[in-house]
Formats: structure tokens, sequence, C-alpha cells
């Protein structure tokens, strides 16, 4: 009987868990990950933290970033209880797909950002939308979260 060479044996037992070594987290857990941490951090006033979870739009400074931080508590478009609803029931996927087409167009243009590289968490009236670079998630839209009831 012939043996396999080492190094033809570990190749084969390498060669199937390599994909799974390379692939970025999926876009919905990163997306979900990133909206418990915005609506964490906004509750426990760390606006310098919250405001990593966004991406500000084209013409926005930081420092107006951190002036309208606290308005997304004050204003219900965000709680930690919608979150948590709005991840369980909520329809996640690529932007323009779960929400207005016309409306995700216009946000991404807004954003300086690719549409495709978009997605959404929806559960009306709510809405959450993301922008995807392939490894890191930003929120540049977050809508009367704080609002959903059970």
């Amino acid at each position: 009987m012939k043996q396999i060479p080492a190094a033809l044996l570990a190749l084969f037992l390498i060669l199937p868990v390599l994909p799974a070594l390379s692939e970025e987290p999926a876009p919905k857990a990163a997306a979900v990950d990133l909206l418990e941490e915005f609506v964490s951090k906004l509750e426990a006033k760390d606006y310098p933290a919250a405001l990593k979870c966004l991406r500000l739009p084209p013409g926005m400074d930081e420092a107006k970033g951190l002036e309208v931080l606290p308005q997304f508590i004050e204003r219900k478009e965000i709680s930690a209880a919608g979150v948590a609803i709005i991840v369980k029931s909520g329809k996640f996927g690529k932007l323009a797909e779960v929400w207005n087409p016309e409306r995700s167009k216009s946000l991404a243009e807004k954003a300086g950002v690719d549409l495709e590289q978009c997605y959404g968490l929806i559960l009306d009236p709510a809405e959450v939308a993301f922008y995807w670079d392939g490894s890191k998630m930003q929120i540049i839209r977050c809508d009367d979260v704080g609002k959903l009831k059970q």
C-alpha cells in the first residue's frame, strides 16, 4: 500500500477549512452587534464611542455629530427595547430590497456610499440603514426604533 506524502495529506485536511478562516462576519451579525453597541453607548451617554458606530454624512464634522447624539434617545429614535424587537422581528437584507428603493438610493447618495454596500433592518415604522465596507459596518440611518412596542 502506498503512503500519501505528509504534505499532501495536510493539504487535503486544511483546504476545506480555509474558506471559513477567511470569511468576513455576516453582514446581519455585524449589523446587530453594531446596533446593540450603539444603543448601549448612547444609554451610557458615552457619545464619543457612540459616534464611532455612525458614518457621518459628507460635510458633518465630529462636533456636530456629538451634538446630535443625545437626541437619538430623547426623540425615541432608538432604545434597547426597540433594538431587541427589531432584531427579533425585523427584515434584514440589501437596503433597496427591504426598504423603498428610491429612498434607499437617495440615502446612499446623501451618505456618500455605494447603495450595493448598504443593508437595512426594517420593521414598520422603524428602519435602520447600514453601510458595509466588507470588514466594518456603520449606521447611516436610525429612525423610530425607540417607538417599537411588543
